[in-house]
């Protein structure tokens, strides 16, 4: 999938990290999230569209923050993730390869009918939780003998 775009509440409330960190601190799972989809965009080569809803707070205008393979979408005052999200599947309606994160049936039908892939928060965060292991699968093996990069003319002071 080339572009992927996620309600990220959703995503927050679907995925137990999450849900238990936004209980304490909203932003702190907002932040959590972000590094995760980072890290996720990075590794599957697929760009995001992450989008916030600003729906109950005093945001006057839409705030995008755009990094390499993810624009995080803060919505304006009285926008809910979901209006924004129909808009951009209007928008993107015969491009192909695209995918949305959601819960939200009727946004999902949106989806279907827009002829985009819909995909279930629940399973968008399973398939975060399977490239999380797979990234610490090979990124976190065994060091490796360090033996061989010592000056022969010193002895290893392990050996």
């Amino acid at each position: 999938m080339d572009t992927i775009i996620i309600d990220a509440y959703n995503v927050i409330n679907s995925w137990q990290k999450t849900a238990a960190l936004a209980k304490e601190d909203m932003a702190a799972a907002r932040d959590f999230l972000n590094d995760t989809l980072q890290n996720y965009a990075s590794y599957q080569g697929t760009y995001l569209i992450v989008v916030y809803d600003a729906y109950k707070t005093d945001a006057v205008k839409e705030t995008v923050d755009g990094y390499e393979n993810m624009q995080i979408v803060y919505t304006k005052t009285r926008q809910t993730a979901d209006a924004y999200i129909e808009s951009l599947i209007f928008q993107m309606k015969d491009l192909e390869n695209i995918g949305v994160v959601s819960s939200d049936w009727t946004l999902q039908k949106m989806v279907i009918s827009g002829g985009l892939l819909r995909i279930p928060a629940s399973e968008f965060v399973a398939k975060i939780e399977l490239i999380e292991k797979q990234i610490e699968s090979k990124y976190d093996k065994e060091p490796q003998n360090t033996s061989a990069f010592l000056n022969p003319i010193f002895k290893d002071p392990l050996s």
